[in-house]
């Protein structure tokens, strides 16, 4: 259930873009990051509109490009060990761009027990954070949908590829044989 939302935007010369027509998206390599800034901002407006402490959320699930920037920059607020650990899958899947927080929801959602509270925040040209609270029935749910896979049997199936194949895959090399 939605408890909360709190979002921030700001003016930002734009990372990342992918002109139309493109195919691949471009980094103007500024190396100019506002997502540290814009994480902490949209979770404390959150955490200060619902008058919560870090104390009172069990799971925080947060933008990941890698294992460690999201985190340092909300490691402010005093969040738990416990309440990082499960929303941190960049070390298994690397940077997977907007999708990080999905799956890093879907993920403590597998593992979440009725009654926590779980804040959620992205990042993009600003950021939105919102806190869900689970409902009680989730694991009778889980229990009635065994046979659906969760992120972490997906995660075991991964497949490690050489840099090779990597380039057949985005297309930079062609697979033609002669």
């Amino acid at each position: 259930m939605l408890e909360g939302s709190h979002s921030i935007t700001i003016e930002t010369l734009g990372e990342r873009f992918r002109r139309a027509g493109e195919l691949y998206t471009r980094d103007l390599e500024l190396r100019v990051n506002f997502m540290g800034e814009c994480l902490h901002e949209s979770i404390d407006g959150l955490l200060g509109k619902l008058n919560l402490t870090p104390e009172k959320v069990n799971h925080v699930v947060l933008q990941q490009p890698d294992a460690s920037k999201s985190f340092k920059a909300v490691g402010k607020f005093g969040f738990s060990g416990e309440a990082l650990a499960l929303g941190a899958i960049a070390t298994h899947t690397g940077d997977t761009g907007v999708a990080s927080c999905l799956l890093s929801l879907a993920h403590v959602l597998d593992h979440a027990q009725g009654s926590e509270r779980i804040i959620v925040a992205s990042y993009g040209s600003g950021s939105d954070a919102f806190s869900l609270l689970v409902q009680d029935g989730i694991v009778q749910r889980r229990k009635q949908s065994s046979d659906v896979p969760k992120v972490k049997d997906y995660l075991e199936k991964r497949e490690y590829v050489d840099y090779v194949t990597y380039l057949k895959f985005k297309k930079y090399l062609s697979t033609f044989k002669s």
